[in-house]
């Protein structure tokens, strides 16, 4: 068998299937791979207050680390357990790197739209949705973008490693209360 079949195995970790061409090169199967995450990552990233560009320049700084990885693992590298987390993670986290030199507090903030009748309103609705994502601290936003992922606070605390699965809980709340007054759903909610 060659290499390349024996080195990737987290397609077939993906797909729940193992390979029935043992001709697969291990470039064909990332690319598979590719096809099939890429826009989740984006999407994931995106939650975390990334523009469209951002988010694709962050997807694309993952799959190259994940490329180079099978690279090594063709050595005898350890593997990586679970691809598709291990590619949003380092997404967001390549996301937040290129923040920092950039952080800057925001001096006024837009009042939040109530309506969203058309593609207009959908874009300002959006853009809102956006600059209260970036109100939050780096920490809370890849919370909350993970958490709509489906990450618990232990896998979540286990990824940050500075912060507890109660932390993460915590700061989970925190962002979601800050939201919420933000984009003015608290007093829709009492109403109901």
């Amino acid at each position: 068998m060659p290499d390349d079949d024996r080195a990737f195995s987290y397609h077939d970790q993906l797909t729940g299937t193992t390979s029935d061409h043992p001709a697969t090169t291990l470039r064909s199967q990332f690319l598979k791979l590719f096809d099939g995450e890429h826009r989740k990552v984006v999407g994931a990233v995106m939650r975390c207050g990334a523009s469209l560009p951002e988010a694709e320049d962050a997807a694309q700084e993952a799959f190259m680390a994940l490329w180079k990885q099978l690279k090594k693992q063709q050595n005898g590298t350890e593997r990586i357990s679970k691809v598709p987390e291990w590619l949003r993670t380092v997404a967001v986290k390549a996301y937040w790197r290129s923040l920092q030199p950039a952080i800057t507090a925001v001096a006024e903030v837009p009042a939040p739209h109530t309506a969203v009748d058309d593609h207009q309103d959908l874009a300002a609705r959006t853009i809102d949705v956006m600059t209260a994502l970036r109100e939050l601290d780096p920490d809370t936003r890849m919370i909350l973008a993970l958490s709509m992922e489906g990450f618990t606070a232990v896998e979540l605390a286990a990824q940050l490693e500075h912060l507890s699965a109660q932390q993460v809980r915590d700061k989970r709340k925190r962002g979601r209360r800050h939201l919420a007054r933000r984009l003015g759903l608290t007093s829709r909610r009492r109403a109901d």
